[in-house]
């Protein structure tokens, strides 16, 4: 039998190729295997890949186990990836095998939502599951080289929306009207839609961010869900002119924020929209990833909000690095200006070095 079958022998034979383990010379049964390896290696990484099977091999035999194994691929890429999950295979040694063969692409991108410090951005898409739906988010970061840190999904945006889910009462969501800021993928805001948010108001300061945010709520959402997402191009330097006013009025109930603070630069613009956009019981829920050069820049939003720093729970696991900050609105504090502290636009004094940060 051998390899004539997609069965348990030919499962085992390819586990071993992607693991770049020795193939076990002691079973006569696996001859067959020994004498194409790597006509064989090829095929079962296009199964898996979901390619379509290569046929015809030089060889006694080999047409008909093209012909075979062409006649169910579906079946074969099933059966590998039950194996090797239910094999427990590290992930590390997968993914070492697959993207040493990058022509064959990443047989097992997909089976999981995590990635080593946020090692995934460059990939065409993202796929995870959240609120009981499975996403898939295209992603564009390395596309044309544009390097735009809205044209990926980032760690902040995996804890954001991961706590979302499991971390509020059900029914919260419920007629609530959401913002996100610099929503990028608008991952946050399909989540919040689905959740049953009323109105999600999705933003982003760059216009082709906003093209690619569009593209995923087509691919992801139903007509009645993508119908609550409005998108509007939104630059937070203009909450700086002290009569702007969001369109549309109304209040916002939650604001989402993901990952928005990789630049301690971008902080006051931020927070002077944060504060332009919200009443007092709006609850505003920042994601934070630390970064070499964080320095204490985190520690400006408790000078004009209320703020609990949560780092525990189920939307933290495997994102030890990533912290989430929820906030309210403190009339009583006034954020900081150019003027109050002698700094220049956009730096507030630190105390404790007497310096501009």
């Amino acid at each position: 039998e051998g390899c004539a079958a997609p069965g348990a022998l030919v499962r085992r034979r390819a586990l071993h190729l992607i693991c770049c383990q020795p193939m076990p010379q002691s079973s006569p049964a696996l001859a067959r295997c020994r004498r194409v390896p790597a006509k064989l290696e090829t095929m079962l990484a296009a199964f898996v890949c979901g390619d379509e099977m290569e046929r015809g091999f030089g060889g006694e035999g080999d047409s008909e186990l093209g012909d075979t194994l062409n006649n169910s691929p579906e079946l074969l890429r099933r059966r590998f990836l039950s194996t090797a999950v239910s094999a427990q295979l590290g992930a590390a040694l997968v993914l070492s095998r697959a993207n040493s063969a990058s022509a064959l692409g990443n047989p097992f991108q997909g089976l999981t939502d995590e990635c080593e410090v946020d090692a995934c951005i460059n990939r065409d898409r993202r796929i995870l599951q959240r609120a009981g739906r499975k996403f898939t988010i295209a992603q564009e970061f390395d596309k044309n080289g544009s390097k735009s840190t809205g044209s990926a999904v980032w760690e902040g945006d995996f804890v954001l929306t991961k706590y979302m889910e499991t971390d509020f009462p059900a029914g919260f969501w419920k007629g609530k009207r959401v913002l996100e800021l610099g929503a990028g993928t608008g991952l946050a805001s399909m989540v919040a839609a689905i959740l049953g948010a009323s109105e999600v108001l999705l933003t982003d300061g760059d216009s082709k961010v906003l093209e690619l945010a569009d593209k995923n709520l087509k691919a992801n959402l139903t007509p009645d869900e993508a119908a609550r997402i409005k998108m509007k191009q939104l630059k937070w330097e203009w909450a700086a002119d002290p009569s702007w006013k969001l369109e549309g009025g109304g209040d916002i109930d939650v604001v989402l924020a993901a990952d928005l603070t990789y630049y301690k630069d971008n902080i006051p613009p931020l927070m002077r929209m944060m504060q332009a956009i919200s009443t007092t019981p709006t609850l505003l829920l920042l994601t934070h990833t630390i970064r070499p050069t964080d320095g204490d820049s985190m520690q400006q939003f408790y000078s004009a909000f209320d703020v609990e720093k949560i780092a525990s729970g189920p939307a933290f696991d495997g994102h030890k690095e990533t912290f989430l900050y929820r906030m309210r609105p403190n009339a009583s504090k006034k954020m900081k200006t150019a003027e109050d502290d002698g700094c220049k636009e956009g730096y507030v004094k630190n105390k404790q070095i007497n310096l501009c940060v």
